[in-house]
């Protein structure tokens, strides 16, 4: 998908040529950097009743000045879960802190769930739990987004308020086509091979050179294909955390899954190793210094970053359990490699909750537990904001502590500061997934008649109207001012153009801009855009105020 360079753009009552692309003005904003906090005792229960004093942030090392502190909890006689499962009441709860602003306390849920890796009889379990975790958990005001991954990115329900079709999206996701037996048929073809071929160097009675690399080329090949698909899967992980890059409140991405290894097919060299030794005609080989497995950890660590990027905090659910073992399998060696798979997904699963300040859930079939856990957090946690430094930019470490050592502390690990451009392309993708972005700006978004440009292209027209409320700076007898308006198209399964911006600066007579100004500008543009169902998102932000508007149409291309 991409987008044209806009075609036209005019302002009401001045030509063309009355326009610039040059930078208006240098601003320094006053920015905050909320940071959610969950502080549990050493038996895993909430605490409560913090304030501000009570805590220690550092930025690079550095101290930082709390400036906004907020707290939510649980009001329902303040429930807390102990380690044994078992309900008790707290003690008495402290006044509560400042009221939380309506968008910092709105929750929005992202709820992901890997189905490509997922065994059928897992899957049951944990979308019963599932349903029930958004029962308990989804209040008026909260969104939800259920995601399937199958080798391919599905949106099954797009952020909505609504209850009962948030329960149709998990249903729905319960009855996809699960990929589990796909997973499992490649490593048994790969198994079956490798014997194979230690069965035929045996009976040969040759110690040919050829066959260990023969094996671990057939290895080497399957982890390829493994690490492939994996970083399809993070990829399309990626893409989504995009959609609450530009929101506020508490975000929450919940991960469930089965195969995400942070060395691909390291338990397959594994299992070859164990196979080799204990042949009848072992090679001197190692397979695990050979190998040639490519660690993924890098990648991982990216998306954790892109998740504190986007102030979402990671919930990972690991459905596949040490103990859950393929029937088929029972030599030694097929039990060192189960072993090695459980342990390399679950150490994936464990970086990317750890650096985002979330809880990696593994090794459990108690599913209605884990959920509990992760509900119980998003109830009762601390909103902690304070403003960065202007020093550089990229990527700052972020590292919050309660003065109580006793005290176990969890919160995203970093933080990025960005541009306004940035922050709007944030936005605007934001904006196609869920209506409801807070405009200062009144936008309109007018589409016209999609005209086909070729096997799967379409070129679609569309206006902005910009209303005329733009701030102007006085520049000797002339006011100037500007807007940038940013574009990008996306479809029902995730998919998104780049972001594309253009820039314009406003120059009339002082004596003119009541006249001038008492009109909407219009933005004439097209996108090329492929078959289908598309939304087409746009933002203008002020180039003065930076204030911002947004609009979205929904396009039917056939």
């Amino acid at each position: 998908m991409r987008l044209t360079t806009p075609v036209a753009l005019s302002l009401l009552l001045l030509p063309l040529g009355g326009f610039a692309q040059d930078k208006l003005v240098e601003s320094i904003e006053v920015r905050v950097t909320n940071v959610d906090v969950v502080v549990t005792d050493n038996k895993g229960n909430p605490v409560t009743g913090l304030t501000k004093d009570d805590f220690e942030l550092l930025e690079n090392k550095k101290p930082q000045k709390i400036t906004n502190f907020y707290e939510a909890r649980e009001e329902k006689n303040d429930v807390t879960v102990k380690a044994t499962g078992e309900p008790s009441v707290a003690a008495p709860a402290a006044p509560p802190a400042t009221e939380m602003p309506a968008e910092l306390r709105r929750r929005r849920f992202l709820l992901f769930v890997d189905n490509y890796s997922m065994s059928g009889g897992t899957r049951k379990k944990v979308f019963e739990s599932l349903e029930k975790f958004m029962d308990r958990s989804f209040t008026d005001g909260d969104q939800a987004m259920l995601v399937s991954w199958a080798g391919s990115l599905k949106v099954i329900t797009p952020f909505t308020s609504d209850r009962e079709k948030v329960r149709a999206g998990i249903r729905e996701m319960g009855r996809l086509n699960a990929g589990a037996s796909s997973l499992e048929f490649a490593k048994q073809q790969t198994k079956d091979r490798v014997r194979s071929m230690l069965a035929a160097a045996a009976a040969s009675r040759n110690a040919s050179g050829d066959v260990g690399p023969q094996m671990l080329s057939v290895v080497r090949a399957y982890a390829d294909d493994v690490r492939n698909k994996e970083q399809e899967l993070l990829t399309a992980t990626r893409v989504m955390l995009s959609t609450l890059a530009g929101v506020e409140g508490r975000k929450v991405m919940v991960f469930a899954g089965a195969h995400l290894p942070e060395k691909p097919g390291l338990e397959m060299f594994q299992w070859v190793q164990q196979a080799v030794a204990t042949s009848r005609y072992p090679l001197i080989m190692n397979p695990l210094s050979e190998g040639g497995y490519e660690s993924v950890e890098k990648l991982l660590i990216d998306l954790a970053s892109a998740a504190n990027s986007a102030g979402v905090t990671l919930y990972t659910v690991d459905t596949l359990t040490s103990n859950e073992t393929n029937v088929q399998e029972t030599d030694f060696g097929d039990s060192v490699e189960e072993f090695a798979n459980f342990t390399n997904t679950a150490n994936s699963f464990n970086t990317l909750a750890r650096l985002t300040g979330g809880v990696a859930i593994t090794n459990t079939n108690d599913y209605n537990a884990a959920f509990t856990t992760i509900a119980r957090d998003l109830s009762n946690y601390y909103s902690i904001g304070y403003s960065p430094s202007e020093e550089g930019g990229g990527n700052r470490s972020i590292v919050v502590r309660t003065k109580n050592r006793a005290y176990t502390v969890r919160s995203r690990r970093s933080y990025v500061q960005k541009t306004t451009e940035e922050q709007a392309s944030d936005r605007v993708i934001a904006n196609v997934f869920q209506e409801q972005q807070k405009s200062e700006l009144p936008v309109t978004l007018a589409v016209g008649t999609p005209e086909k440009k070729g096997r799967d292209q379409y070129e679609v027209p569309f206006q902005v109207q910009i209303a005329p409320m733009l701030t102007m700076l006085p520049e000797g007898p002339q006011v100037v001012g500007g807007f940038t308006v940013y574009i990008v198209v996306g479809d029902k399964s995730g998919g998104l153009s780049d972001v594309t911006h253009t820039s314009r600066t406003i120059r009339i007579p002082a004596a003119a801009q009541k006249s001038v100004m008492s009109k909407p500008l219009i933005f004439n543009a097209a996108a090329m855009m492929r078959h289908g169902e598309q939304v087409l998102s746009v933002a203008v932000i002020d180039e003065v105020s930076h204030s911002g508007g947004f609009a979205r149409a929904t396009i039917n291309n056939h």
